[in-house]
C-alpha cells in the first residue's frame, strides 16, 4: 500500500514525544508550502489521537482568534533545520495551546487495550483459493481465499508479493507484503495500533506532486473500526481503517477522489505480513465484507 512508509521513528523531549517526520511538515510550514490552518489542524489531530504527546499545558482565557506569532513559525523552521532542540519547538506548541490557537483535551487517561473487532460478514459470494508459489522453495508461504469475480493483479507495485483487484481498472486493490525482521517484540496491542496510525499519517503527508504522481490530503483514522481480530487459524490481526483524499497527476487528472484504506498486520517469528487495501469510497462498503474475508482466510506458513 503506497500510504505505508517503511519505518517509524520518534524523538523524545522530556515528557513529550514527537514523530520525527513532523520535522518535514514544520519545514514546509515555515517556508509557506502549507498554510497555518493545515499545519495547526494537523498538530491538533496528532495530539488528539495520541500520536504526538505534549506535556500538560495550562490554558488561558484567550479566544484563539489571534494569529500565530512569527516566533512560533520561526521556531518550527529552525527546528526542522536542526538549529534548535525539540524542547524549543515544543514550547511553541505549548504556547499555541495556552492561548487557544490549538485546542486539545488536556486530561489524558491511559490508553486501554483494544477490544476485539466484530468482523462478522453478511455478504454471500463465491471464492477461489490462492496458494503462493515462490520460485526457490517447495513449500507455499501462504494461501488465502478471494472473490471468484476478482482478478490476481500483480503488476501495480513491484515489492508486493501478490495483488488482487475487483477488475483491471480497479476500484479496490489489495496488496500483500512480507517484511523480514519486523517482529512484534514486547509491544502491546495499543502501541502497535498507534504506530500504524502514525505511519499512515506520515505516508499520506509525504505523498505530494512535488515528489511523485500522487497527492494525499485530509487523512482521518476511523478509530471505531480499528483494533484487533483473528484469522480463521487464530492468528492475531492488527487492523486500521482510514479515509483520505487522493489526486493523481497521471490518472483522473484534476479530480479529487474520496478514498478508503485498510491496513492489516500479522506477525510471525521472523517478520510480518501486511495486507493493505485502497478503495474508492463509493465502492468500499460493497467490498468491505470481501476484504475482511480475504484477511481472515489468510494463512501464512512463516
Amino acid at each position: 500500500m503506497l500510504l505505508v512508509p517503511a519505518s517509524i521513528s520518534t524523538v523524545q523531549a522530556q515528557d513529550s514525544e514527537i514523530p520525527a517526520w513532523i520535522k518535514n511538515n514544520a519545514g514546509w510550514w515555515a517556508t509557506d508550502q502549507i498554510d497555518d490552518s493545515s499545519f495547526l489542524q494537523g498538530i491538533q489531530y496528532l495530539i488528539k489521537e495520541g500520536i504526538m504527546v505534549i506535556p500538560p499545558t495550562e490554558t488561558s482565557g484567550y479566544s484563539g482568534s489571534q494569529g500565530v506569532p512569527s516566533w512560533v513559525k520561526n521556531n518550527a523552521g529552525w527546528w526542522a533545520d536542526g538549529q534548535i532542540d525539540d524542547n524549543s519547538f515544543v514550547s511553541g506548541i505549548q504556547y499555541l495551546i495556552k492561548v487557544g490557537i490549538i485546542v486539545v483535551e488536556q486530561e489524558q487517561t491511559p490508553t486501554p487495550e483494544p477490544t476485539e473487532l466484530d468482523t462478522s460478514t453478511t455478504s454471500d459470494f463465491s471464492v477461489k483459493k490462492y496458494t503462493d508459489k515462490p520460485k526457490f522453495t517447495k513449500l507455499p508461504r501462504f494461501n488465502l481465499e478471494y472473490p471468484d469475480d476478482w482478478i490476481v493483479y500483480g503488476y501495480y507495485h513491484p515489492t508486493a508479493e501478490v495483488e488482487f483487484a475487483d477488475k483491471d481498472d480497479w476500484r479496490t486493490l489489495l496488496q500483500i507484503y512480507w517484511y523480514d525482521d519486523n517482529t512484534l517484540d514486547n509491544r502491546s496491542d495499543s502501541e502497535v495500533l498507534r504506530e500504524m496510525k502514525e505511519a499512515l499519517w506520515e505516508g499520506c503527508t509525504a505523498q505530494t506532486f512535488e515528489v511523485g504522481v500522487r497527492n494525499c490530503t485530509e487523512i482521518e483514522m476511523i478509530t471505531e473500526d480499528s483494533g484487533v481480530f483473528y484469522t480463521n487459524d487464530n492468528r492475531k490481526v492488527y487492523f486500521v481503517k482510514a479515509a483520505y483524499t487522493l489526486e493523481w497527476s497521471n490518472y483522473l487528472v484534476g479530480q479529487e477522489n474520496s478514498m478508503m484504506m485498510t491496513w492489516a498486520k500479522i506477525y510471525g517469528e521472523d517478520g510480518e505480513w501486511e495486507l493493505s487495501t485502497e478503495s474508492f469510497e463509493h465502492v468500499f462498503d460493497n467490498h468491505y465484507d470481501k476484504i475482511i474475508h480475504m484477511i481472515k482466510s489468510f494463512s501464512p506458513r512463516v
